[in-house]
């Protein structure tokens, strides 16, 4: 471990530029996951399992995931710009290849 950020705060590496996330997709995926849990936890109701605290809990989850879609696209949010892969410059020289 090293020691000389904590005494010099100077040394630090500067902080990482923040990732441009789309904030529908992460909600989409996450109500998602609470509907297929709620779906399970139905199944083992039907089948005589004693899990109403987790229905309610995936329940409220999907409540909450919906809302929070729903509070995105009134906001009207622009999803994040695709990033463009550049392409490497080509060689302009001549490589020769020694048999």
């Amino acid at each position: 471990m090293k020691f000389a950020p904590l005494i010099d705060p100077a040394v630090r590496k500067p902080a990482p530029k923040p990732v441009r996330v789309d904030l529908r997709k992460v909600f989409a995926i996450g109500t998602g996951l609470w509907i297929v849990a709620l779906i399970v936890v139905l199944i083992l109701l039907a089948v005589g399992y004693s899990v109403m605290p987790l229905v309610i809990m995936c329940v409220a989850g999907v409540i909450i995931g919906l809302l929070l879609l729903g509070i995105l696209r009134p906001l009207g949010l622009p999803p994040p710009r695709t990033v463009t892969q550049h392409k490497l410059p080509l060689m302009t020289g001549a490589v020769s290849v020694a048999d």
